[in-house]
């Protein structure tokens, strides 16, 4: 069976307060390092790029700083490292807006800024399009690529061909997606937020505060049954490793995949 090639990038560390996160007493740790991820997939006849996060200290809002964190090499330094240019980009899928997810979209020229992924088609929940939003976080590298008329507004599931597919899952933000590559009989999902951290795994209930609960529980669920039946390898913003969804007399439920 020809395997999908899924490259993970790692480009920051966050400060995640677990107990704040999850609304709970801090019986949790008080915080833990949260990574912040895209990836790159490979298909015959796509270049795929899901999300384009860049770490900017002044534009991370505070709580989420580490002390005297020193980022590895930007995104498309990374791109570059593992030979993959970023005129090759056919595709970037945005699984939603949010600061720890933009970033890397536009590159500084003399004349102002310009798309990072010239010849790439640019994927953006509907829900989620809102240029306010984006000049307040520090990241308005979506609003270089919509002037340049590469972007493209999603509502729904979207079939782009070629193994590729976009299926919506809100509940982290109203337009959040998640991206579906398929070649042959592997599927890969790159899930975006709909997991922050691998206690969620553990408690089907357990949900960060800021989320639409029963969208996130509907769009999990969902996840959790096409992942099963597909066998297909999940990966997610912010939890490395690839993981499979295991059936067992209690139900569904994750498991990391070595």
């Amino acid at each position: 069976m020809a395997r999908l090639s899924v490259t993970p990038l790692e480009i920051a560390l966050l400060r995640f307060d677990l107990a704040a996160a999850y609304g709970r007493p801090p019986d949790l740790a008080a915080a833990v390092e949260l990574p912040v991820l895209a990836y790159h997939v490979a298909l015959p006849r796509r270049s795929v790029l899901v999300d384009a996060p860049a770490y900017v200290e002044a534009d991370t809002p505070e709580p989420y700083r580490l002390p005297g964190y020193a980022a590895p090499p930007p995104l498309l330094a990374q791109l570059r490292e593992r030979g993959i240019e970023p005129d090759e980009i056919t595709d970037v899928i945005v699984t939603h807006a949010h600061f720890d997810h933009l970033g890397s979209l536009e590159r500084a020229v003399a004349t102002g800024s310009v798309p990072a992924f010239p010849h790439a088609r640019h994927y953006l929940g509907h829900g989620d399009w809102d240029p306010a939003a984006f000049a307040a976080m520090g990241r308005q590298d979506l609003l270089t690529v919509e002037r340049a008329g590469l972007l493209e507004l999603v509502d729904g599931d979207v079939d782009l061909g070629d193994g590729l597919r976009i299926v919506a899952a809100p509940g982290e933000s109203p337009g959040h997606q998640l991206a579906r590559a398929r070649h042959e009989d592997d599927v890969v999902y790159l899930a975006g937020d709909l997991y922050h951290h691998a206690l969620e795994f553990d408690d089907p209930e357990l949900d960060v505060a800021w989320v639409d609960v029963d969208a996130m529980h509907t769009s999990k669920r969902a996840l959790l049954e096409r992942a099963e039946r597909e066998r297909a390898r999940v990966f997610f913003s912010h939890i490395r490793g690839a993981h499979r969804a295991v059936r067992d007399g209690s139900g569904l439920h994750w498991e990391r995949r070595a």
